[in-house]
């Protein structure tokens, strides 16, 4: 079995356990549910690491997981100091600016 199914199926447990986990618990004082957060968080990380491992490119590497973070703290002092609003929507958006962050890279 490739190691790629399997490190699949290991997220899937790990995504799930920690989603269920940490359910009820949410960040500050924000409706965002940690586990949520949390998932959101290790799927761009571990967008970035495939890319290393597949593509050895330091500057797509340091673009996906670098602009993510970017893009999650923004949303967050946006979210506590202007507008109240869930910042687990700042990583899905984080989530959808990885393919834009791999075409500046130029990895495709």
């Amino acid at each position: 079995m490739p190691g790629v199914v399997l490190f699949a199926g290991v997220c899937a447990v790990i995504y799930f356990v920690v989603g269920i986990r940490f359910d009820e618990v949410f960040i500050a004082d924000t409706p965002t549910p940690l586990g949520e957060f949390i998932v959101l968080l290790l799927i761009l990380l571990f967008a970035g690491g495939m890319v290393w491992v597949y593509r050895k490119k330091w500057a797509a590497t340091r673009n996906i997981i670098g602009g993510s973070l970017i893009i999650l703290l923004i949303t967050y002092l946006i979210s506590e100091y202007w507008v109240h609003f869930s910042p687990g929507l700042g990583a899905m958006g984080a989530l959808c600016c990885n393919d834009r962050l791999s075409d500046l890279s130029g990895i495709k």
